[in-house]
């Protein structure tokens, strides 16, 4: 009976935590999503400029951009 009780209390537990954290992840996307777009991630710059590194222009830590790779 003991040992019965103990797996029941564990699934319960389970669940529990379960939903918990799907709550707290669901209202975290609910209320976070919308705030996500291409412009947070890359600025002005063309996204696939950016990413294949094409625009470097501006400046970094106060120096020119380019300075930094011409070592």
């Amino acid at each position: 009976m003991k040992a019965r009780l103990f797996h029941l209390w564990s699934v319960l537990c389970t669940l529990v935590l379960l939903v918990s954290l799907s709550v707290f992840l669901g209202f975290i996307l609910y209320r976070g999503a919308p705030t996500i777009s291409i412009a947070l991630f890359f600025g002005d710059a063309s996204p696939i400029d950016a990413v294949l590194g094409r625009e470097l222009s501006g400046t970094v830590f106060g120096r020119p951009a380019l300075e930094h790779f011409q070592s």
